[in-house]
């Protein structure tokens, strides 16, 4: 065994950082692409105020922030954070943080909502110059200024939802590897002709017990995906697509993804299509829930889950299990 003082190469490096990803692999941590998002502000073809960083799975690190000296203290600043925590936010970062030194800049992130999480005291050897990291959680949001901006929303039945779902099911088979897919399918209200329906497109993509779900995920964000809800019993991913700062965008996607399975979506949606009768019902209920839960999704899930069991049991028994895995 020899230790030596020595530059690393590049290959050596590289073989050191795959094994990290390796061990991380392991402990089920997700191996995802750092990008870089930017906000610029330009006048008269000059820039004029910058801010950027990398996204590092649900962190963001503010790297650079600037503005031209003529700007400042005009708000400039603020508002090229605030656009660039908007953007972040969107696409599901949850915490930023940066670095900052000096006497003066440190007021500037404790105005927008930064707490100091480390200091590293005269940095600089300058008495009183300081190094100091901030960070702010993006997701302090509560549940009720969430349901608000993200409202329940009850639609009667668009007959261009077929055509949507055509289109993002084809969006996401050139996307993934074919070899992962068992089945996709259109479900949820939308699915069904003529019935009410919140306008979102609920897919099921179920896949092969041996996908990379690391390499499924990140090929998903290249579409517009973002991990929403991951099950805790079994292997149940959530993605959501449409969801934007400031509310929905006019196509909305809810991607669930799951093992191969007897899921009761599949039976609860052909039920509603073989009895127009309990469609109607189900439209009404829907009516109903939608006055006391209009602003609370979890509420409004839970209150209709008796009825969509019933009706998927009694679809198991009428189409005789027809999804359950051979």
């Amino acid at each position: 065994m020899n230790f030596t003082d020595r530059d690393i190469t590049k290959q050596e490096l590289k073989d050191i950082y795959d094994d990290f990803k390796k061990i991380e692999s392991q402990d089920g941590v997700p191996d995802v692409e750092q990008v870089r998002h930017n906000i610029v502000a330009e006048e008269n073809g000059m820039v004029i105020g910058f801010a950027s960083g990398l996204t590092n799975h649900k962190w963001f690190y503010l790297s650079d922030m600037w503005v031209h000296e003529n700007y400042r203290r005009q708000g400039l600043g603020t508002k090229l954070l605030n656009m660039l925590e908007d953007k972040v936010k969107s696409i599901g970062i949850e915490h930023i943080y940066t670095w900052t030194s000096g006497f003066i800049n440190p007021f500037f992130y404790e105005k927008q909502g930064y707490k100091v999480f480390t200091v590293f005291e005269d940095f600089f050897e300058v008495e009183g110059y300081h190094h100091i990291g901030y960070r702010k959680d993006l997701i302090n949001t509560s549940l009720e200024e969430l349901w608000k901006l993200y409202p329940i929303i009850l639609k009667e039945y668009n007959p261009q939802y077929k055509s949507w779902y055509k289109i993002e099911k084809q969006n996401i088979l050139n996307t993934i590897n074919s070899d992962d897919i068992i089945r996709i399918n259109h479900i949820g209200s939308s699915a069904v002709e003529g019935l009410l329906a919140k306008p979102t497109i609920d897919i099921l993509l179920e896949i092969d017990g041996c996908c990379n779900v690391t390499q499924l995920t990140n090929n998903l964000k290249s579409i517009n995906y973002r991990l929403n809800f991951t099950g805790k019993d079994t292997m149940k991913l959530t993605f959501i697509k449409g969801y934007e700062s400031d509310g929905f965008a006019e196509k909305v996607y809810h991607l669930h993804v799951r093992y191969y399975g007897n899921w009761n979506e599949l039976y609860f949606r052909d039920f509603l299509i073989a009895h127009p009768d309990v469609a109607a019902e189900y439209g009404s209920l829907k009516l109903k829930l939608l006055k006391d839960f209009e602003h609370d999704r979890d509420g409004y899930t839970e209150a209709k889950s008796a009825f969509v069991l019933k009706y998927s049991n009694a679809a198991k028994q009428e189409f005789k299990n027809k999804y359950k895995p051979i």
